[in-house]
């Protein structure tokens, strides 16, 4: 699910809604520390799927079964 990989790092909207897509749209826009906070949500959200924690891991889980 989108919400797994996007946490808190995004604006939810529903989407069968104009005026819910408007108004978060507008937040965004509008408002800077909510969108500072969006961003630095986004970056730190990104760390977990980044080539060196994916590889960690792998390693702990193969690490795991090897053992079994």
């Amino acid at each position: 699910p989108i919400i797994d990989i996007s946490a808190d790092a995004v604006a939810y909207v529903d989407p069968k809604s104009v005026d819910s897509i408007r108004q978060a749209y507008l937040r965004v826009i509008k408002d800077e520390v909510y969108r500072a906070s969006l961003i630095e949500q986004g970056t730190e959200n990104a760390k977990r799927f980044s080539v060196e924690t994916i590889a960690k891991q792998y390693l702990h889980l193969y690490q795991k079964l090897s053992k079994k």
